[in-house]
């Protein structure tokens, strides 16, 4: 079963060769919101992002979308 979450982005830290977004679940009172808590969501997410390619794609104060999937037990994803 695949959860879907809406977070928005509280701060990004800045550092040499990484940036960490900081994430929080949107609480506003919709039905989109309550997709994964059925009362008020709680949680934090944050990541280490070190490919200066993803530099500067999450910005304070945004809102964006987490997917959840399982992974396949017999699954592999190529390095590239």
């Amino acid at each position: 079963m695949t959860m879907k979450a809406k977070l928005k982005c509280i701060k990004v830290e800045h550092f040499e060769g990484s940036q960490r977004p900081y994430f929080q679940p949107v609480t506003a009172d919709c039905e989109e919101n309550k997709t994964f808590s059925k009362y008020t969501p709680v949680g934090n997410v944050d990541f280490l992002i070190t490919n200066p390619a993803l530099f500067g794609q999450y910005e304070s104060g945004k809102e964006y979308y987490l997917t959840l999937t399982p992974v396949a037990s017999d699954s592999s994803i190529p390095i590239q």
